[in-house]
C-alpha cells in the first residue's frame, strides 16, 4: 500500500486495509496545535456533538481541496475512539476504496468491506465523489446506517446540492448537518 493508505490502526478485508485513523491525520487529535492551524477546530467539535446527539446522524463536510475536511473529521473520529463505547470499531475509508471493493464483488454478494462500512460505530468516507464505480452500493450503505443509527460522516467536495444530484435525493434528504470548510457558507 502507497503512504496514503497506512493507518496507525488497521484492519484487512480481503485486501483492502480499513482503519480507525489515517496515518497522515494521527496529528489530528483535540489539543493539537496542528488541528486549530489547519482546519476549523470549533466545526469538528460541532460535528463531533452531532453526532453524539443523534444516532443516525449523517454529516456533509464540504469544501475545496485542503480546507480541513478530513483533518476535521478525523478529529471526531480520534475523539470518537477514545471516548465513544463500541469507538474501536469506527472506521475511515475512502469513496474510491468502497467503490472498488463494489465493482470487484462477485455479482450479487455483498464485499465485506461495505459490511464492516456498514457495520462501524462510526464512519468517515472520505473523499466522496472521486469513486468512478460503485455510486448506488455507497448509497444504499449510507441509507442503511441512517436506519440502524450510526453516524456517518462523509467528506467531500461536492456541494450539498451536487451530492443530492449524484447519490439521489434519499441520501440528500438524510444527511442532518452540513459543515462548510474553506469560504462562506
Amino acid at each position: 500500500f502507497s503512504s496514503r493508505r497506512r493507518h496507525t490502526r488497521y484492519g484487512t478485508v480481503t485486501g483492502v486495509q480499513t482503519c480507525a485513523l489515517p496515518i497522515y491525520f494521527r496529528w489530528a487529535v483535540g489539543a493539537s496545535p496542528l488541528l486549530a492551524e489547519r482546519t476549523d477546530a470549533g466545526e469538528a467539535w460541532a460535528i463531533l456533538e452531532h453526532v453524539r446527539g443523534l444516532g443516525a446522524a449523517v454529516v456533509l463536510a464540504h469544501g475545496p481541496a485542503g480546507a480541513g475536511k478530513t483533518a476535521a473529521s478525523c478529529a471526531v473520529l480520534a475523539e470518537w475512539i477514545s471516548t465513544h463505547p463500541g469507538g474501536p470499531s469506527a472506521r475511515y475509508m475512502t469513496a474510491r476504496e468502497l467503490g472498488r471493493a463494489d465493482r470487484d464483488a462477485r455479482l450479487g454478494a455483498e464485499p465485506p468491506i461495505l459490511a464492516v462500512a456498514r457495520n462501524a460505530s462510526l464512519l468517515v468516507v472520505d473523499e466522496l465523489g472521486s469513486e468512478p464505480f460503485g455510486r448506488e452500493a455507497l448509497r444504499d450503505m449510507v441509507i442503511a446506517r441512517h436506519a440502524d443509527e450510526r453516524p456517518t460522516i462523509l467528506a467531500s467536495w461536492k456541494s450539498p446540492a451536487n451530492v443530492a444530484d449524484t447519490y439521489g435525493d434519499g441520501l440528500g434528504r438524510r444527511i442532518s448537518r452540513f459543515a462548510r470548510f474553506g469560504g462562506a457558507s
